[in-house]
């Protein structure tokens, strides 16, 4: 993980009418940096990626930090005078540019990304979040992308669209695309842009949608009402099910929404290929949570950052296919049993295994314990209520709030959480 997203403090407008967004994206762009990007593959088997552009600075800052990322080779100027990172890679505003002004940073080079966040095959090229091909600012709220993309005839770009910031840098897919398939609910509004050779499950579209609905419904506006839906090839030899989402777009995994899965690897465990549905479900569940969660709300435990939309996921496939989440949760039970059983909260998400199955696994599986003791509805609301408190919550304001609505079953909470008093 790049130092960029590591520092980069979460910023997310969530107001509930069309207009009040525009108006406050408009006031965010004043105090965040604006990207103008030309993305040029420079091959369609491996993902490297030539970038032309410039970056215009808040005028609040006279110095600005570049993230320093080690797949990028790029040249810096302002106002066609060549600059340079100093040892700290700062650069600054140059004397003879005005103050309190708006300034620009010109840069141009060349970024060789690596799978599985960046790959090229088959004539699709995919980058997802976390994984810039572009220079970056260490700053304290999202940037805004306007790019173009100089591509082969035949070839076209899906990205999320540029009124939207990500403090989780670009995201896009190049490929050859049939024409999207335009759907509509009462909330959202989708494009699914599609590669060509590639057609969806109905099932799992039906799915995606009836899922933003509901989480529309208990977690309120995640700050768009438009999404666009690809798939990519990630995982597919192994038939991994994955997504990525960034901005208003989501990226699966050709699995996840009708693709091969692979579950040999779980047969010891009773699992079998009947069961990659609900495999699917929970995916496409836990990718759109985020939406939400890493966004609109943050959070200091690992839990927070990935049990809660992996709990959701459980939740959504518990409400279409009642009675029928045993495989999930068998296998997050064998997850929870390969680490301590120690206490859930207070621990940071990361890399390693025991910080990642406590996050993903036993995070989710302490909800979901929970919410058949108190009823999933009210245990979502419960986390939605806290995090409209505080968008950056620690484990003590969920546990006083758990405690002040349901004292008579706070040892039970205690209990799912592991935690003593």
């Amino acid at each position: 993980m790049i130092r960029k997203i590591a520092r980069f403090s979460v910023f997310c407008l969530c107001l509930f009418s069309a207009q009040g967004l525009l108006i406050a994206n408009e006031l965010n762009r004043n105090f965040a940096p604006r990207f103008d990007l030309i993305v040029r593959p420079a091959s369609f088997s491996r993902p490297t990626f030539a970038i032309k552009g410039s970056v215009t600075v808040p005028r609040h800052i006279d110095r600005v930090e570049v993230a320093e990322i080690p797949w990028q080779q790029f040249v810096f100027s302002t106002d066609r005078v060549d600059q340079a990172p100093d040892a700290a890679w700062q650069l600054t505003r140059p004397s003879f540019l005005p103050k309190a002004a708006p300034w620009k940073i010109e840069f141009s080079g060349l970024s060789s990304l690596h799978p599985p966040k960046s790959e090229a095959s088959g004539d699709e090229i995919y980058c997802l979040n976390n994984c810039p091909p572009n220079p970056e600012l260490l700053v304290d709220r999202g940037s805004f992308y306007k790019v173009k993309f100089d591509l082969p005839a035949g070839f076209s770009a899906l990205s999320f669209d540029p009124e939207f910031s990500s403090s989780i840098g670009l995201q896009f897919q190049i490929a050859r695309f049939q024409k999207p398939v335009h759907r509509k609910t009462a909330a959202f509004s989708y494009a699914y842009v599609f590669p060509e050779g590639f057609s969806a499950d109905e099932d799992y579209m039906s799915f995606l949608e009836t899922t933003m609905e509901k989480w529309f419904e208990l977690l309120g506006n995640p700050g768009f009402r438009h999404v666009k839906v690809g798939v990519i090839r990630r995982g597919e030899a192994k038939g991994e099910i994955n997504g990525s989402p960034c901005g208003n777009l989501i990226l699966f995994s050709r699995s996840a929404l009708g693709g091969r899965v692979d579950l040999s690897g779980l047969a010891g465990l009773g699992i079998t290929a009947d069961d990659a549905d609900l495999f699917r479900k929970m995916v496409i569940a836990h990718e759109l949570a985020h939406f939400w969660f890493g966004v609109k709300y943050a959070g200091q435990d690992g839990w927070m950052v990935e049990g809660i939309p992996q709990y959701l996921g459980l939740y959504a496939v518990w409400m279409k296919h009642p009675g029928r989440v045993g495989a999930l949760i068998k296998f997050t039970e064998h997850l929870d049993r390969m680490i301590p059983q120690d206490a859930i909260p207070g621990h940071p998400f990361g890399d390693d295994q025991i910080l990642y199955i406590k996050a993903y696994y036993q995070g989710s599986l302490a909800l979901f314990r929970i919410g058949e003791l108190i009823g999933h509805e009210k245990l979502v609301k419960l986390l939605s209520s806290v995090f409209d408190k505080n968008k950056n919550p620690a484990f003590a304001d969920f546990d006083n709030s758990f405690k002040k609505q349901f004292p008579d079953k706070h040892d039970e909470w205690s209990a799912a959480w592991r935690v003593q008093y």
